[in-house]
Formats: C-alpha cells, structure tokens, sequence
C-alpha cells in the first residue's frame, strides 16, 4: 500500500495517541466503576439501615407485648381486668392501632378497638395467628383490619399458662405509622424508597404511597432468594430501576431503595462523554498538526525532487531555499556536489568517458536512494506495525464490545458442543463408543426413568412405567441407556404435539433360532425388552423401515436425524437389538432389546457422586499435541495441582523416574509407545501410580468389542474445564486396587 508522507505523519500521530488515549480510557472507566460501586455501598447501607429501623420498632411492639403477657389479670385468666391494664400500655403507645386478646381458635376474647357491645371477629384464618399459637412472635403481612377497616399489620406473641399456650395477645399498627417512619429516613434527591410485606404488598413508599400502599411490588424486589443485594430492572413507574433491597429475618419484609438506571449511570456517562468529546478534540488537534508538519515536510521534498530531475536532464541549476529539514538540505548538497562533478567530467572526458561517468553518477543516485528507501523502510515497519495494532485496538473499543464478544464466544461454545454431540452420535451408530457396561436393576431404572423424564416432556404428556417384579437384570452402560431412551421419549414428544401418553415396558423375553434368522447380527438367547410406546402420528411403513439410518429425519429444519442410529448403534455395540412397530394415526413402539445379566447383584442407576474440582496432588499430563496439553494443564493448575508436562512415553517415564506423581493423564494415541503401554510401564516400575485415559478416538487401545477394558478410567474428547476436573478428582479420591 502506498502512503504519502502526510499520510505516515497521519499514522505516527495515531499511533502515539492511541495508547495515551487508551490508557486515559481505562483510568476513565475505572473511575466510573469506582463510583458506581461506592453509590451500590451507598444504597446497599441505607437499605440496611431502614430495615434495622423496622425491625427495632417491630422488636418495640413485641418486647411490650412480651411483657404484657405476663400480668397477673391475664395469668389468672380475669380478661375484665387485663383490658385495664391493657389499657393503660396502650396509653403509652399511642402508635398502636390496639390491643387484642385472642383464644386458641382465633376468636377475640378482647379488642380495645371495637365499640362495647359489639360482637367481636375470629380471626382463626390469620396466619399470623397460626405463628403464634406455634409458640414464636409472629409479625404479619399488610391486610385490611376487620374492626378499623384500615391497612394495617398485626403483630402477636404466644400467651403461655401453665406450660401452654392459651391465647395470642396482638396489636396492630397501621400503614400510615410505617409510612411516617419512611419520611424521616434520610435520602437523596431522586432516591425512592420503600417496605413491602412477605407476600410482595407495598407497606410504605416514599414516592406516591397513596397510589402504592396495598398493591403489589416490583417482582424485581421479591425476586431474589438472597437476604440483600443489588437488583436491576423495570421499577412501577415502568421505566428501567437500580436498587438495594434487604429482607428482615424477624418480619420477612423488603426494605428497598432505588434510583432511576440513567440516574445510576449519570457519572459514568458523563465521565465516558467527557472522555469521548476530548479524545475526539486531541486526535483532531494531533491530525491537524500532523498534516501542518506533513506539507512543512513535503515542501523541501519537491523541490530536492525538481533538483534532482534537473540533474538528471543535465541541467546544473542551483538548489534554491534553504529547508528546514535537515536531511533534505544534506541531500541537495550531495546532489549539488555530484551535479559539479558530472559538469567537470563532461569538460574533461571524452564521450565515451562521459557516458561512463553517467552511469557511475545514477549508480551514485541509486546506492544514495537505497540508503533512503532502508532506513524509510525501518521506520515504516515500526509505524505501520504499531498502526496496525492501534487499529486492532481501536476497532475492539465499541461500546457494547464485551456483550457481543460473549455472544460469540456462547454461540462458538454451542456449536462445539452440538459437534461433540454429533461426534459421540456417530461413534454410537458406528459402533465406536466406549462402554461401561453395569449389571442394572431393570425395576430401579425404569423408577429412575420415569421421574428423569417428568421434567422434560411437559404436563400434556402422561408418562406410565411397567416393569415385572420378576424382571432379569440386564447388562447395559447406564449413562448411554439413559441417552438411548431419552431419545425415544423426545422422539415420541414430538409425535404427540398436542400431548399424549407415553409408556415404558419392561419384559423378559427369549428370542429363539427362527427369530434371530430374520433379524441379523441378533443372537439366540435371554433378553429384557424395554418397549418405549406413544400414542402420536405414527409413521408410514416406508418411513418405519428407514427410520434408524443416520442423518433420515422428517422433522423440518429440526435435529440431526441421528437420534434413533444412536440408539440403533447403542443397542448392537450393546450385544442387543432394536425394533419398531408404528402406524399411521395410531402411535409407534419401539423396542430395545438388552441383554441379560448374570451378576449376582444388579447395580441401581444414579447419578454419580459430586467431586470436588480442585486439589493439591501431582498430575503428570502426557500429550503430544501442545495445544492441547497446554489447555489441561493450565486448566489443572487454575485448580491447585501441581503439574508436569511431556509429549510422549519417553519424556514421560524419565518425568516418573525423578519425581513421585499420584496421576498419570495421558492420550491414549502417542507417538513411539501409545499411552495403554505406557500405563502399563508406569504400573510396573511404580505401581502406586493411578491412570486416567483421555481421547477422542481410542482405536482399540483401550477398548475391545466395544466395552473398556476392566479397570480402565478413561475422559472422552472435547475436554472442558468442569469435565476435566470433575474426573481427575474423582479418579484420585478412588481407593486404589490391590
């Protein structure tokens, strides 16, 4: 590309502004940062501290009623006299709505609010008063009062005589009480806050609480499990909120303080704003100057040019203007002084004299021109170089630049994982899938099955299992069983779009010499068949007959169409057979044929015990490709192992011989000795050595008909981190054998 020299006078100055701008943006940002954390510290504290002022004012009422229930009229179970004694506490409570008695079954025996004379309520619905009689004060959420009519909330503690309790004594305060404790917390300008009841009801609001008392919350405030915390999202007013919120223990209810989002992120705008509208005046300042300096340059550069084409054409004009470039005034006196000593040789020489010396003068001009051109290039390596990262840099610095990089990074993370899906689906069908297989009790598995599936296929689907308490055991690897069926039951929740039943069977059954003729690669003997049935669409005989083979689907744009050849591949890597039964408009049954075990206890199918990831032990990774035994043991080492690293057999063993290691991890293929003979080494020469395998293909290393060989722990590729440490940690927490 070629580039004037205003232009490089353009990319030096960009490039020597690009990190003083970027290194103003970070200290920018991270100043903002720091100011919103503190305002997060700031509202996290004030929500704290109006939650601490409802609870001791709550913690008020209850020590008050703790003490009133243990007056001599109430302990003898005179109710006359306790209401003047009640009386006069509530005198010096103003606040209080009332003081109420209420027996074990919730009717009021007492209310110091209700007009003499008049019937007084039951109140045995109050979960309040269910808390109570519990034995434990109980605060309640916000209600309408039967004897006031007003929002109120009743607080109540347990009346114990003689070891039990006979009565609730409650009083209420009503919302407006809260709501005067709201004001006189101090805020800032634009702060809203707020305390709403266990139930999500607003008690109290700063910002028009006669509008909000008594209706619901924001499900932003009730949302989080947390005790407090910082929320972001759509507050009543329906615009975009930040708060902090505090959930009482004694009460249950939320204290809230908030501010509009763009109030929140005001100092962080302006500060971007400010930063933006300078950066913006710097490069324009530094591009005009560049561009000043750039035509000062060009200047002397055209003229030394005009020079230096005169000479050329044998003009020996002299050089006019100084410049103030100092190396273009060297190069007009070298070009003066050749010009001189090609007049003199074209005086004194002859012709053929004078083109000898013609051709020595442009061998001069050229060796001059190709000092220039390497020490220009020099330095255009170093200003196109560092222009090409500014420009990297500058075009990753876009507002929303993190968000749309981890769509990337999730949308690249899902396509990796749908190929290790595809991948392990066509080992299945192929046959090549590694397998565990367990003796497995075919009435826990269908148990287990059943309440696996619930979840997934939706309420329309009603799922039924059936299995003969005689059932055999069978002989299966538990994790690709449980995929196999699960596919089924997918398959047949897609025939059933508008719900339907789906049964799982179990039988014994004997498949004879004249069924095994018609059924190849099928042999003669004792089987448990697990029939998955639905009662869909159904398919056609044509689409029946190819329903396992890979990659045949009739879903639209939906799969991969190797769900059943998994399941097909699956159940004759398994020493078993599939079947299939469907009509049109009357459901399809498939059957998956395993063989019998004859173990003597069959194994329960469960999900595998959880590992802690980390640990401290010696893992020594052997793998050949770097980049891959760089990723896992940078990933171990993020874990606390301590690791050591080697590319084959040789450097590995020479790694065991100097250093005791509780773990091999190793990839099966290597080049010279495979990892199986390397394992085997390493049992040799040190048998306290524990070995995990890792691959993507064994090749038969490790694996004959289709089944690990007995005693081989083994990671299949694509590794991830959780994969990784999950099995390394597992493998090591084992009991060794032997």
């Amino acid at each position: 590309m070629r580039m004037t020299v205003r232009g490089y006078f353009v990319a030096l100055t960009l490039a020597v502004l690009a990190p003083a701008l970027t290194l103003a943006a970070t200290l920018v940002w991270w100043n903002a940062q720091a100011r919103s954390e503190a305002l997060e510290r700031v509202l996290r504290e004030h929500a704290r501290s109006l939650s601490q002022a409802v609870d001791r004012d709550i913690r008020g009422a209850i020590s008050a009623l703790e003490t009133l229930r243990h007056s001599a009229p109430l302990v003898v179970g005179d109710v006359g006299a306790f209401s003047e004694v009640a009386r006069r506490v509530h005198a010096d409570n103003p606040h209080w709505l009332t003081i109420a008695l209420n027996s074990r079954d919730g009717q009021q025996v007492m209310n110091l609010a209700a007009e003499p004379g008049h019937a007084l309520p039951n109140v045995a619905d109050y979960e309040v008063l269910k808390a109570a009689l519990a034995g434990r004060p109980a605060v309640s959420e916000l209600f309408i009062g039967r004897v006031r009519n007003v929002p109120l909330v009743s607080i109540q503690v347990p009346v114990t005589i003689d070891g039990e309790v006979r009565y609730t004594l409650a009083t209420s305060l009503s919302a407006g009480h809260f709501q005067s404790a709201l004001d006189s917390h101090p805020i800032s300008a634009g702060w809203i806050t707020g305390i709403v009841d266990q139930k999500g009801i607003v008690i109290a609001r700063s910002l028009g609480p006669e509008e909000a008392v008594g209706t619901p919350a924001a499900t932003m405030w009730t949302a989080p499990a947390e005790p407090e915390g910082m929320v972001r999202g759509i507050g009543r007013l329906a615009v975009p909120v930040v708060g902090a919120y505090a959930r009482s223990e004694l009460t249950g209810w939320t204290s809230i303080v908030s501010l509009r989002e763009s109030d929140f992120n005001r100092p962080r705008n302006e500060a971007l704003l400010a930063l933006g509208l300078g950066g913006s005046f710097v490069i324009g300042a530094g591009l005009l100057s560049a561009l000043y300096l750039g035509r000062r340059v060009v200047r002397p550069i055209e003229r030394l040019a005009r020079h230096a084409d005169s000479i050329v054409r044998g003009e020996m004009k002299p050089y006019v203007g100084a410049s103030p470039l100092v190396e273009a005034n060297r190069l007009a006196e070298a070009l003066q002084r050749a010009g001189q000593k090609q007049r003199e040789a074209e005086q004194n020489l002859k012709e053929s004299r004078e083109q000898l010396f013609q051709a020595q003068k442009m061998e001069a001009v050229g060796q001059l021109t190709g000092g220039i051109a390497h020490d220009f290039n020099n330095l255009l390596t170093i200003v196109i170089g560092n222009l090409d990262r500014s420009k990297r840099v500058l075009a990753d610095w876009k507002d929303g630049a993190h968000e749309r990089l981890t769509r990337l990074l999730d949308s690249a993370t899902q396509g990796a994982q749908r190929a290790a899906v595809l991948t392990s689906r066509l080992l299945a069908f192929s046959r090549r899938q590694p397998l565990a297989p367990q003796s497995l009790d075919v009435n826990r598995l269908i148990s287990h099955l059943q309440e696996l599936l619930r979840p997934s296929l939706g309420e329309t689907i009603e799922i039924e299992a059936v299995a003969p308490a005689d059932a055999w055991p069978i002989e299966a690897d538990p994790v690709q069983l449980e995929a196999a069926i699960v596919n089924l039951a997918v398959n047949a929740r897609d025939a059933m779009p508008n719900g339907g039943v789906l049964s799982i069977e179990a039988a014994n059954v004997v498949l004879d010499e004249h069924y095994c003729a018609s059924h190849p690669e099928t042999k003669p003997g004792e089987y448990v068949a697990i029939a998955v049935t639905d009662s869909g669409t159904g398919m056609t005989a044509e689409v029946a007959e190819r329903a396992f083979e890979p990659f045949f689907t009739t879903k639209q744009n939906v799969g991969t169409g190797l769900g059943l050849s998994q399941v097909y591949g699956f159940a004759k890597q398994s020493g078993g057979h599939v079947g299939i039964n469907s009509k049109p408009g009357r459901g399809t049954t498939i059957r998956l044929y395993l063989p019998r075990a004859h173990a003597a206890k069959a194994d329960e199918p469960s999900t595998p015990p959880e590992h802690h990831a980390g640990g401290s032990e010696t893992v020594l990774v052997v793998e050949d490709d770097a980049a891959v035994r760089t990723f896992v043991a940078e990933t171990l080492q993020e874990l606390g192992y301590t690791i050591i690293q080697a590319g084959d057999a040789e450097t590995a063993l020479r790694a065991l011989d100097a250093k005791t290691v509780d773990l091999l991890l190793t990839d099966v293929i290597l080049p010279g000795a495979n990892g199986r003979e390397l394992s085997l080494a390493v049992a040799e020469r040190h048998p306290g050595t524990k070995v995990l395998f890792m691959t993507g293909y064994s090749r038969d290393t490790i694996v004959h008909d289709g089944r690990l060989d007995a005693g081989v722990e083994l990671i299949q590729k694509p590794l991830t981190e959780a994969s990784l440490g999950a099995k390394v940690r597992s493998v090591l927490d084992r009991p060794a054998i032997g």
